[in-house]
């Protein structure tokens, strides 16, 4: 019994010692580590950045993000980051609940694409289709599916709603297409051109919009047969399964002295400028973006050519409609 007491107190006074060069032989308590930078990833809209690079600091959601020296910033410098933009990072966690950027880059936005409009150019024999809506470049084949309509009955000029996938040469495939069942309203305004018809039931065009008129269609400020080409005029309308808009009331343009309210949607297309002072058209109507216009669903620096987009704002004096909310 002894005996084994005496191999207990030798084996005990080992372990004291082996545990005591482990937590002080080094040179006292353990020194905490660096941050381990890898398995972490996080993206979103970048915010409140500050700092100068390399070192900088900034938000995606609700989570703070810091870079260093040896933080890499692919797609761009870290001088190129800007507010509002989409990125992300790779990293780990700070003992302050930072994250550590190893890697920054920007979000890549996914293959997959939804749009809306009319359709127009289009060519090829079923299934194999092209077409563009708005500024898109699009493609059907064996693949894609025709809701509520065969391939055959699609032609120019009808609404259709898009979903597609971008593929790796930079083509659209169309994956499903169905007739846009929504009812579009539009304002237009421009030169009455190419008019016809008698009244009520007229037809014209407003830049690239083909107008009708009929016994519902309120005119103000003129009759139906004071109409004559060059007027220039505002139409409010539903744009119809055939393209065309239906209007539903048109008026001149010298009544619209005060700011209107303009909802529009539709293809994006000649987009330019810098966020958040950005511009662009959606069905012929020129758009303007500034640092006070709230985006929903999307940032600034998201849009781009052949996005639709609903655009709610104001017509300025410049024929601009200064755009408060894009979604």
């Amino acid at each position: 019994m002894q005996e084994r007491e005496t191999l207990f107190a030798h084996w005990f006074g080992a372990a004291s010692l082996i545990v005591s060069l482990g937590v002080f032989g080094c040179g006292g308590a353990p020194i905490e580590t660096s941050t381990d930078r890898a398995g972490v990833r996080i993206s979103g809209q970048l915010s409140e950045l500050t700092g100068t690079c390399p070192r900088i600091h900034f938000k995606l959601g609700s989570k703070r993000v810091g870079t260093d020296d040896s933080s890499t910033f692919v797609d761009r410098g870290c001088r190129d980051l800007r507010q509002g933009e989409p990125i992300e990072v790779e990293g780990g966690w700070g003992a302050d609940g930072t994250l550590m950027a190893r890697r920054v880059r920007r979000q890549h936005e996914p293959p997959e694409f939804e749009i809306r409009g009319a359709v127009s150019e289009l060519t090829g024999t079923c299934p194999n289709l092209a077409f563009a809506v708005g500024t898109e470049r699009l493609m059907t084949d064996a693949s894609t599916r025709f809701r509520d309509q065969p391939c055959s009955g699609l032609r120019n000029g009808q609404s259709v709603e898009v979903h597609g996938i971008h593929q790796a040469d930079g083509s659209a495939l169309v994956r499903e297409l169905e007739p846009n069942r929504e009812r579009e309203r539009l304002e237009v305004l421009g030169t009455v051109r190419n008019l016809a018809g008698s009244c009520p039931n007229l037809t014209f065009y407003i830049g690239s919009d083909a107008i009708l008129t009929n016994a519902q269609t309120r005119f103000r400020s003129l009759s139906c047969g004071d109409l004559s080409e060059g007027t220039f005029v505002e139409v409010e309308g539903v744009r119809q399964a055939d393209g065309r808009i239906l209007a539903g009331e048109v008026k001149v343009e010298d009544e619209l002295e005060e700011p209107q309210e303009v909802e529009i949607s539709g293809p994006l297309s000649a987009l330019s400028g810098t966020c958040p002072d950005v511009s662009f058209t959606v069905q012929g109507r020129p758009v303007r973006a500034n640092s006070r216009t709230v985006f929903e669903r999307l940032s600034c620096a998201t849009l781009r050519n052949g996005l639709a987009v609903e655009v709610k704002g104001s017509r300025q004096p410049d024929g601009f409609v200064l755009a408060a909310r894009i979604k």
